[in-house]
């Protein structure tokens, strides 16, 4: 403890000799920076300078800077006054207006008797007054619009002034057509004259790229495209209907299902038929269906230019499910044309052979309900055997398949205080005419004994006549008094 307090006391001797003899200790601080954290309007020319408390070491403080707009560093050089105690950064060329810069300086920067700064400076600014992100207001001809003149012109309208060379270096059509660049009303619309006739019938695609800015430096959000298609026998493409391949209704209109369809197969085969021959890669690409399900394409074409996709799920669908249908508008035909909308519609699985079948009720021999997920009572009546009654939600004509219950059903003792010797066990399995319940009689029952009951579900469990099967396995546990 003595020995603690000796150093303690050498300490506070000799930091008042270091101070008696000049040596510094003290950290530097910044007492001033330009431009202020969060500053607007800041001019083109400006340079940053930061003002210290006492003179610096040069090279620590200019390792330690750095001056960045959008990520990427600000080249330029210093210049160090006031007795090294102010610097400036002076850029090799004027910022740019619309961008914000940030700069800092590490505590690494140092004094030049090897003081670091106390913390980190961090601060930002933004150039000139403009602070609005362009964008184009509307076009001529407008987006997806048709039957256009073959000796139109291009009209794009932008919602401030722009600059001209990063629009026109940032301007493309497709397929590609010579112009010559018109600006007007204060550079706000660019008017792009097309002295030759355009091609008929054609989808012509305009692009202005994102890196075009305003006159202020600010560029697009975002990549701006809108496309037209000139007149003269063209004809888009468009979804006659969808319908169940093998359907042999006539007319064609007859087999097409409304929206929200019901009473679809899962085993269906999908048709698709469009209003001429299509692009078979492009409109395959552009089919989904909603949950997924895998399979193939396979197309067939009529003497009338109906060209149909056919889509042939590799598995069953899932029971009682509501699937959607899209194309979307990236189908093509084989001419080059793009569907106008996407296209969607939904269909209910819920055919006669596409229900999950279900276990509806359960009963005991004395009418007591028995519930899943519970522990039920049962009451053997002083006798070893009971008979539980087993409903389904079948009608007839659909029946239970009987092979299918009797192989997925089992009775097992898992606890109690009865005679563990009664295991339980069937005695005997019979059916209403109908075949839509079951009489399961039970015996090998001991009172106090806790038993499980099993139904197995999934697609090797209890089924019906159509093949529906039992989405999960089901269990009764009971209790026998």
């Amino acid at each position: 403890m003595k020995i603690k307090k000796f150093y303690v006391f050498f300490l506070i001797i000799l930091i008042n000799n270091c101070s008696k003899l000049g040596i510094d200790l003290d950290p530097p601080e910044i007492i001033d920076y330009y431009p202020h954290h969060n500053s607007y309007g800041i001019p083109e020319s400006a340079s940053v300078w930061i003002e210290f408390s006492e003179p610096m070491d040069t090279v620590s403080v200019e390792n330690n800077f750095l001056f960045t707009a959008d990520g990427i560093s600000v080249k330029g050089k210093f210049k160090w006054i006031q007795d090294n105690k102010k610097v400036y950064f002076i850029p090799d060329k004027n910022l740019s207006p619309g961008k914000t810069y940030s700069v800092s300086l590490t505590r690494d920067a140092k004094d030049v008797t090897g003081n670091s700064l106390v913390k980190d400076l961090l601060f930002s600014f933004y150039v000139g007054n403009d602070t609005s992100t362009p964008c184009i207001t509307s076009t001529l001809p407008q987006n997806l619009s048709t039957n256009i003149p073959v000796d139109s012109d291009i009209y794009i309208y932008f919602s401030e002034p722009m600059d001209i060379k990063s629009v026109q270096d940032n301007f493309s059509i497709s397929p590609s057509v010579n112009g010559i660049f018109y600006w007007q009303n204060n550079n706000t619309v660019l008017h792009y004259h097309i002295p030759l006739p355009l091609e008929p019938a054609t989808r012509y695609i305009v692009t202005i790229d994102a890196d075009a800015s305003d006159v202020a430096g600010i560029k697009l959000s975002q990549k701006f495209t809108f496309s037209f298609i000139t007149g003269n026998s063209y004809s888009i493409p468009y979804v006659l209907g969808v319908y169940r391949y093998g359907d042999t209704r006539q007319p064609l209109s007859v087999r097409f299902w409304t929206n929200y369809q019901s009473s679809i197969s899962k085993f269906v085969t999908i048709a698709v038929a469009f209003s001429k021959p299509m692009s078979h890669v492009d409109t395959e690409s552009a089919f989904s269906l909603t949950p997924s399900v895998n399979g193939s394409f396979t197309w067939v074409s009529s003497s009338n230019n109906i060209d149909t996709l056919i889509f042939s799920p590799s598995s069953p669908l899932l029971p009682d499910t509501t699937y959607k249908l899209s194309i979307n508008s990236t189908a093509m035909d084989s001419d080059g044309f793009n569907l106008l909308d996407d296209f969607e519609l939904h269909f209910v699985v819920n055919n006669t052979d596409s229900h999950y079948l279900k276990i509806t009720n359960i009963t005991a021999n004395d009418g007591t309900k028995l519930l899943p997920d519970v522990i039920n009572e049962v009451d053997l009546n002083s006798a070893e055997t009971n008979t539980f009654v087993i409903k389904f939600n079948l009608i007839p004509p659909d029946k239970l398949d009987i092979s299918s219950f009797q192989n997925n059903v089992t009775i097992s003792r898992i606890s109690g205080w009865g005679d563990s010797s009664y295991s339980g066990a069937i005695f005997d399995i019979s059916y209403n005419p109908d075949f839509t319940e079951v009489y399961l009689k039970l015996g090998d029952l001991s009172t106090n004994n806790y038993y499980k009951l099993s139904f197995t579900g999934g697609e090797s469990g209890i089924r019906d006549y159509y093949q529906n099967y039992m989405k999960e396995n089901i269990e009764i546990i009971f209790l026998t008094k």
